[in-house]
């Protein structure tokens, strides 16, 4: 809407209201839309026990005598709505917007200075020829509020603090400024809890300007939220297939390398296609590969990658390509017959994997092994691009259920995942019970000699140690 200025709009509330949660959805679509310019608090007064949660709010809420909730003042009360009648909000919003205002511009600049603590900077122009009397409110609000509602809704812009709550003058033509430095761990509710857990990604300040030498209502309102130090991605890169490559296979897919300066979670917009510029394909897709599906034969295709961070921050990568071969290669086979067989039990500890595989196209195979115990996914690569289709793991470990799969790979570059397979190890069998020979009885101080003989059902070396009855007894000794 073509307003004189941004509206502001408070709204009183409390979580014992029932219609104040549906109120406040309501004023929150609409303001969401971007089809109206104002900006809104939710002035949370009151807990579900009736009790006053936040002092600022009811303070505000007196100032304006107001004892319905909801209910909602436009631009420091030009006009009022009492109650949940949504079918008067958009007149008294437009009439609110389209009224004559003083000529004044406002700024606000946010800065995050952590654990809690923001810097709050104004900057107001007064381009009237006469010096402009007024007050100025800067309102603290989480996007998300703290606060629930009372069906257990989420307020949106509720009320913390304000930042600023002062008179101010201007001279005609003049320039006012002024900085304040909030410290959340300083403030609290009427519950005696404080405000340093606050997240600078949640935070809205929003500031009313409002004359007090005529009829007092708002002349401007600004809102800003938190400037971050977000860096943008870095530069896509590493391509693959690489620029300019030539022969490619028809079912290959496209692979990069993207990172962040400050280690964002990143998305990713795909651009392919024969033309160049090529055309937008996938929009914020999170894996960096895609998958074009079969392509034509001998025919050059473009693709580009923008990278995007959670903050806004993007950056667009350079424009590859790549020609396809003049004939389609098929990847290999799906890996099979494994030894142990899937499943297996008993399987020796000394044990080498063995499989089969072929390729359509006959093209050679290497292969990369994933091996891991007690893992039904196994993601640890223990080999990379070996030729062999065997594997020696070592030594394993008895009873023990291990995982493996195989990734075949041919010459030209495409790939197959094999299937997950299994086996168990054989259990370790205890040492047969030793058998003494030697003297029963004997006299002090004389030698006496015993054999310990005993066997292991796997041939596991043995050890021994002796205790003699009467307490002692000697350490571990044998191979």
């Amino acid at each position: 809407m073509n307003y004189t200025h941004s509206v502001f709009v408070g709204i009183v509330t409390a979580q014992f209201c029932e219609p104040c949660d549906e109120w406040g959805q309501f004023v929150n679509n609409i303001y969401n839309s971007g089809d109206y310019d104002f900006h809104y608090v939710e002035m949370i007064t009151h807990d579900y026990g009736g009790l006053k949660l936040n002092a600022e709010a009811d303070e505000w809420r007196k100032n304006y005598s107001i004892y319905a909730f909801p209910t909602t003042v436009f631009d420091n009360d030009y006009e009022r709505i009492e109650g949940n009648q949504q079918s008067l909000f958009l007149n008294k919003l437009n009439s609110s917007g389209v009224r004559a205002v003083a000529d004044i511009t406002a700024d606000m600049t946010v800065s995050w200075l952590g654990n809690a603590t923001i810097d709050v900077e104004v900057d107001i122009q007064n381009d009237e020829q006469a010096q402009y009397n007024g007050f100025i409110r800067v309102y603290i609000t989480e996007i998300i509020s703290r606060y629930y509602t009372y069906y257990g809704n989420h307020y949106h812009y509720g009320f913390l603090d304000f930042a600023f709550n002062k008179e101010i003058s201007i001279d005609a033509e003049g320039f006012y400024q002024d900085n304040i430095t909030w410290n959340g761990n300083e403030h609290e509710d009427n519950h005696g809890d404080d405000f340093g857990d606050i997240d600078p990604d949640n935070i809205q300040l929003v500031m009313e300007i409002f004359n007090t030498d005529n009829d007092g209502y708002v002349d401007e309102t600004a809102m800003a939220c938190i400037a971050n130090n977000n860096d943008p991605p870095n530069t896509p890169n590493d391509p693959e297939p690489f620029n300019g490559e030539t022969n490619v296979d028809i079912n290959s897919d496209m692979t990069w390398n993207c990172s962040d300066p400050d280690d964002d979670s990143l998305t990713y917009d795909v651009y392919f296609g024969t033309s160049n510029p090529p055309q937008l394909m996938e929009n914020n897709q999170t894996g960096n590969y895609y998958d074009p599906g079969t392509m034509e034969v001998n025919t050059q295709y473009f693709w580009q990658i923008a990278a995007w961070d959670p903050y806004g921050g993007f950056n667009i990568g350079p424009i590859w390509s790549f020609m396809t071969g003049s004939e389609a290669n098929y990847p290999p086979d799906l890996p099979s017959d494994p030894m142990p067989e899937d499943g297996g039990i008993d399987i020796d500890i000394e044990y080498d994997l063995l499989w089969s595989c072929s390729d359509p196209d006959g093209d050679n195979l290497t292969y990369d092994v994933f091996f891991e115990a007690e893992d039904p996914t196994p993601d640890v690569k223990v080999s990379d691009d070996q030729t062999k289709n065997t594997f020696d793991p070592g030594t394993l470990h008895y009873s023990t259920t291990y995982y493996w799969k195989i990734v075949a790979k041919d010459e030209n570059g495409a790939s197959t995942i094999g299937d997950i397979w299994s086996f168990t190890t054989i259990i370790n069998e205890p040492p047969v019970a030793p058998n003494i020979t030697g003297p029963s009885k004997g006299k002090p101080g004389e030698k006496y000699y015993f054999d310990l003989i005993t066997t292991d059902p796997e041939g596991d070396e043995v050890s021994y140690y002796v205790e003699w009855g009467d307490g002692t007894s000697i350490p571990w000794f044998g191979p």
